[in-house]
């Protein structure tokens, strides 16, 4: 049996002035126009919210769970939504709830903070974190009651906790813990001045060192956080703040409301062909433009795909986990990096590879999406041959106790899993694969792809700098200050909180050089799609 996770309580605040009549209650269900008539409104009203599912409030009956017949009301006013990402283990990754605006006019309020309205390009959800009061002016109340409230927390240790208070006044980072991986813990922050939630991505760099071999790791980690601040695209991870010590890295980046692919999929089921081509083709969106300058992700996967905003498919799509993208131009790439079952044969087999890892990665998410689950994942004969993957595919084209698969996505697919790496679809030329042309009915989709795309604007015009933090840590040992020292000179360290750029390489001459970019840059087209081809992070 499956239990609600919050409840919605709605109810009318009356008005002692003169004058006031009461407004009309609240509509449940989504009603016919002869039955909306017919039906009483409630002045009181509890709702259940479920795991995965929504509830829509506005004034439109037909489409809005809760309706209220007012003109302060906008047709699609807010949504009250759940997010899962483990379907299994809710104390591993507990459910997720957010409310989030839908371009009304008057606003959505939880407290006294506007959350958005119609003023807002691109509103995101609000993560819900305890029990809250969501207003829609002047007179209807809806309070989310919390029924299962497990949150993964984990409190900062005593450094950050004295590193973070040198930022507080522009960053507060919550114990909330919203993911947590090998090398990172991922927190709710919020900034200060405007009130808006971020993730905050913390690397503990003392415990980093204790593996081996830390050095290269470090770099690496320190590497993606300057590759996220030279990246601007509506599909990848926007870049707000970093902030770095001896002790411990701190990386301020958007907050995905929407949840992850991988936990959609599970979700709702395999997706079907139009819904899937929404998806995919933001994520060739992305891959483009990475490798349009020459950087590989190397780790593509649904869990490594995120939508900006909830509920449902139609929020802009990330493509995030920059952490094993390497350039075409750093040096030869061989090491077996990736997630198995979407790992190319060549990665697999320990040989050198490169930016066609991705389009093969790409190919895999798309049978991913479609194929039932028995199919979804490929059998071991798959990394032998061309004729073992094209057997492969047959067997889930052919599949009649699946959906069929037009022709066109099929040969999209087979295009991309292509044993042989110089033989898989070019990043380029996948935008015009005859699968991404418009068919009838598929107008709104595109509609909503490219307004996802107008409304999203890079955090900072420049790139900001990551900025120094003293090593408050007294009682530091000389043999790990000699450490750092070792490791921190090749960013030339700069004094107490000073900006200290990691792209900022001292050379003989005093220029200074990135570790993505050259000094002499190439012009750079107009649009999110160009970024200069000299981008490159290392391993």
């Amino acid at each position: 049996m499956i239990h609600p996770i919050a409840k919605i309580s709605c109810w009318i605040v009356e008005d002692s002035s003169e004058g006031y009549k009461p407004p009309e209650g609240f509509y449940t269900g989504r009603l016919k126009d002869e039955e909306a008539s017919h039906r009483r409104t409630e002045s009181f009203l509890d709702i259940p919210l479920f795991p995965g599912r929504a509830i829509s409030v506005g004034r439109d009956h037909h489409v809005n769970d809760i309706s209220i017949n007012h003109p302060n009301v906008s047709r699609h006013h807010f949504v009250i939504y759940s997010i899962i990402y483990d379907l299994n283990d809710v104390q591993k990754q507990p459910y997720l709830v957010y409310v989030r605006d839908c371009k009304s006019l008057e606003g959505t309020y939880v407290g006294k903070k506007c959350i958005g309205s119609k003023e807002d390009d691109a509103p995101r959800g609000f993560y819900i974190s305890k029990d809250v009061v969501i207003t829609v002016k002047p007179y209807w109340r809806f309070r989310v009651s919390l029924l299962y409230h497990t949150e993964l927390k984990n409190p900062l240790n005593s450094i950050q906790l004295k590193e973070s208070n040198l930022f507080r006044h522009r960053y507060l980072i919550t114990d909330r813990t919203l993911g947590r991986g090998t090398f990172a813990n991922v927190h709710l922050a919020l900034e200060v001045r405007t009130g808006k939630q971020l993730a905050c991505k913390i690397h503990d760099l003392d415990r980093i060192r204790q593996l081996a071999p830390s050095r290269d790791l470090i770099r690496r980690i320190i590497d993606e956080t300057d590759l996220l601040g030279k990246l601007k695209h509506p599909n990848l991870p926007t870049f707000e703040y970093a902030f770095r010590s001896a002790h411990t890295l701190y990386t301020f980046i958007e907050l995905a409301t929407g949840g992850d692919l991988f936990s959609m999929r599970l979700t709702r089921g395999a997706f079907d062909e139009t819904e899937c081509k929404f998806v995919v083709r933001q994520i060739v969106n992305a891959v483009c433009y990475l490798h349009e300058g020459g950087i590989a992700h190397r780790d593509l996967k649904p869990e490594n795909i995120f939508f900006a905003t909830g509920p449902g498919i139609t929020g802009r799509v990330i493509v995030g986990d920059l952490g094993l993208a390497k350039s075409t131009s750093s040096g030869r790439m061989a090491s077996r990096v990736g997630t198995d079952q979407y790992m190319a044969p060549e990665v697999e087999y320990g040989e050198t590879h490169d930016l066609a890892v991705d389009i093969w990665s790409l190919g895999m998410i798309v049978v991913f999406l479609l194929a039932p689950d028995e199919n979804a994942v490929p059998s071991s004969a798959m990394n032998i041959n061309q004729a073992a993957i094209a057997a492969w595919l047959d067997s889930i084209f052919e599949d009649p106790s699946q959906q069929k698969i037009t022709n066109k996505c099929q040969s999209f697919i087979r295009s991309c899993l292509m044993f042989e790496p110089a033989h898989r679809l070019r990043s380029f030329k996948t935008k015009n694969h005859p699968w991404f042309q418009q068919r009838p009915g598929e107008g709104r989709l595109k509609f909503l792809m490219q307004e996802n795309t107008d409304a999203w604007k890079p955090a900072h015009a420049i790139s900001p700098p990551v900025q120094e933090l003293p090593d408050i840590e007294e009682g530091h040992s000389m043999t790990n200050k000699e450490r750092d020292r070792r490791f921190y000179s090749s960013t030339r360290s700069t004094s107490l909180g000073k900006m200290n750029p990691l792209d900022a390489i001292a050379d003989d001459d005093g220029a200074h050089k990135s570790p993505y970019f050259t000094p002499k840059r190439p012009k750079i087209t107009e649009g999110t799609d160009k970024i200069p081809r000299t981008i490159h992070p290392s391993d």
